[in-house]
């Protein structure tokens, strides 16, 4: 009874012309284009993300400072550690702009809503 069970078994997982079909479309070659096309609707996102990750490299590029290009005495990786740093926080302080425009603004929206309100609410009847 082993026997015929793992006969059925390896009918069951026999090639057929669909694996085969699988195996080719496996093995041509697929453009960059066609896998960047794949994120191309969460592209936004994703800039975001690596946007928020290079922003907390900063303690890590002063450590780098510290620990590595002041005591070798290498200028080269001092500069390129240095201009890094400076372009994360501007590139905080760009994000920080637009956050605190949207911020204020929605504020605002808010406190008109709540004196509409308020007013309406005093407002005889």
């Amino acid at each position: 009874m082993a026997q015929s069970s793992s006969t059925e078994l390896a009918a069951a997982h026999a090639p057929d012309e669909h694996d085969a079909a699988y195996d080719e479309m496996a093995a041509r070659r697929v453009s960059a284009a066609c896998v960047l096309g794949l994120y191309r609707p969460s592209a936004g996102r994703i800039v975001l993300a690596f946007l928020l990750i290079a922003l907390a490299a900063a303690p890590f590029l002063l450590r780098e400072i510290i620990d590595v290009a002041l005591p070798q005495d290498d200028l080269r990786l001092l500069t390129a550690l240095a201009a890094s740093l400076i372009g994360l926080a501007a590139a905080g302080a760009a994000i920080g702009v637009p956050r605190a425009v949207v911020g204020s603004g929605t504020h605002e929206a808010l406190l008109a809503r709540a004196h509409a309100y308020a007013r309406l609410v005093r407002k005889p009847a």
